[in-house]
């Protein structure tokens, strides 16, 4: 995976900061979203559902005309959601309110009718029951071991209308049960239904919004910080999850830094479903951790990047004179070491990198040995831009400005000025449009949560990057 990409991989991962350094956001639409993804996997898993028996002696008129009716073996049969709103409250409360729900319960009834005493009528068999109720269900957004999830706060089920139907051809039956022991086996699914939907609904609402875990692999050895900065706020319009975490080498997540942390900024007004807005302190942590993982330390022949010409030390020697003391013609092997952590700043249109590099030119001997011929220090500043592609992202560099010394010598001295002449020409005109074709090929938006985006857009800020779009359920 290129480095740049990388980088792009990091400007979603949060960091942590005095204030918190990712911020997620869903307006009503995300809601609306993870609404209707919700309640349709509710809608599926909740079939079978057991409810508990129940059982009772009715009487009617003077108490002379009694009977023995029990519901038993009941489950939840077909669960429809005809409407539903999922509502944010402050200061973290989510309230899913779903007026008109229609369930259909079926199992077994047993019923007696006893006549002073004596049995005159006995029937059993399958029932179904029709029940249209109303749903309200709110869950607390919290932060549990530096994780987001929801928990449960309260549920509640009224039925409006509840229908038994037996099978059995006898109309007094389906009568004598809905004055009897229907009062009874509604109250029972008023009590129990909760059990299911509820638990079920906050189950489903935490496959999207539970992180998975404190730390996330990026790459290249280097992880990021996925706890929470504080508890997720709720308004009357949004959803707002604040992180924090910083990006390190692996085992060193206790690792300090120095980066200012700054409050980011509010995103910005928009139909997009989600809004993730990223500090600049993710991806100067993300950088430092490439230094320090040495991850950007490459060794490569010059030969195998493309160049329009052979530079071998043949061709080198008219401009280093000491090169053929280690034979004409051989090849040269350049060793790239980062010399400090890179140095990230942005603006409204611009990402800006400033760097220092130890590049070790040297020779492949015949037997293959390596010769050292010299070593450059390089200082660099490269600029470019965020380039998005639906959801993937990719970078475009648009200028690289570089000033070059020498830092040590194994042949004589060296004149720096052809060889600054010489690579400024290759890195403007070869690797600079090799660069390019590479890094815009980008990767996919990741995402720590159970969605992900699409038809993505970003932003600029003097101090984070917003990135906005509409979510999908996740596909993996």
């Amino acid at each position: 995976m290129n480095i740049l990409a990388c980088v792009v991989i990091s400007f979603l991962a949060p960091a942590i900061n005095g204030q918190s350094q990712i911020n997620v956001q869903l307006n009503q639409r995300g809601l609306d979203f993870v609404r209707n993804v919700s309640l349709a996997t509710v809608e599926d898993q909740s079939k079978g559902f057991a409810f508990s028996d129940v059982t009772g002696t009715f009487s009617f008129q003077t108490g002379d005309v009694t009977s023995d009716q029990s519901l038993v073996g009941m489950t939840l049969d077909n669960l429809d959601f005809k409407d539903g709103t999922l509502k944010p409250f402050a200061p973290n409360i989510l309230l899913l309110n779903a007026s008109m729900v229609t369930a259909v319960i079926v199992g077994l009834y047993d019923y007696r009718l006893d006549f002073f005493g004596n049995t005159i009528r006995e029937a059993d068999g399958q029932f179904t029951a029709d029940v249209d109720m109303e749903l309200l269900v709110s869950v607390e957004l919290l932060q549990v071991e530096n994780q987001f999830l929801s928990q449960l706060k309260s549920c509640s089920v009224r039925a409006h209308s509840v229908q038994i139907r037996t099978e059995s051809n006898q109309p007094s039956i389906d009568v004598n049960l809905a004055i009897g022991i229907q009062p009874s086996f509604t109250r029972r699914i008023e009590d129990e239904m909760c059990d299911s939907l509820a638990q079920n609904l906050n189950q489903q609402l935490n496959s999207f919004i539970r992180t998975a875990g404190l730390s996330y692999a990026l790459t290249l050895g280097i992880s990021v910080d996925l706890s929470l900065f504080s508890d997720p706020r709720a308004d009357t319009t949004s959803l707002l999850v604040p992180f924090s975490g910083k990006c390190f080498p692996d085992g060193q997540r206790d690792i300090a830094y120095s980066y200012e942390r700054r409050q980011l900024p509010d995103v910005q007004s928009s139909t997009a479903m989600g809004h993730m807005v990223v500090g600049d302190y993710v991806i100067r942590t993300f950088m430092h951790s490439l230094y320090l993982s040495n991850a950007l330390n490459v060794e490569i022949n010059l030969n195998d990047v493309g160049l329009p010409i052979r530079l071998d030390t043949t061709i080198l020697s008219f401009f280093i004179p000491g090169l053929r003391s280690l034979g004409l013609g051989r090849p040269l092997r350049i060793g790239i070491v980062l010399a400090k952590p890179l140095d990230y700043r942005q603006s409204n249109e611009d990402l800006l990198v400033d760097g220092e590099i130890d590049m070790t030119f040297s020779v492949i001997e015949n037997n293959g040995n390596i010769a050292r011929a010299f070593v450059l220090n390089v200082t660099f500043s490269m600029s470019g831009n965020i380039v998005v592609n639906g959801t993937r992202f990719g970078a475009n560099i648009g200028s690289l400005d570089f000033n070059i010394a020498l830092k040590s010598s194994d042949i004589g001295n060296i004149n720096i000025a052809p060889i600054n002449q010489l690579l400024s020409s290759s890195l403007s005109g070869a690797f600079l449009p090799i660069f390019n074709e590479f890094f815009d090929f980008g990767i996919e938006i990741p995402s720590a949560f159970g969605f992900d985006f699409k038809d993505v857009e970003f932003q600029l800020h003097p101090n984070a990057v917003e990135f906005r779009g509409d979510i999908v359920g996740r596909q993996s």
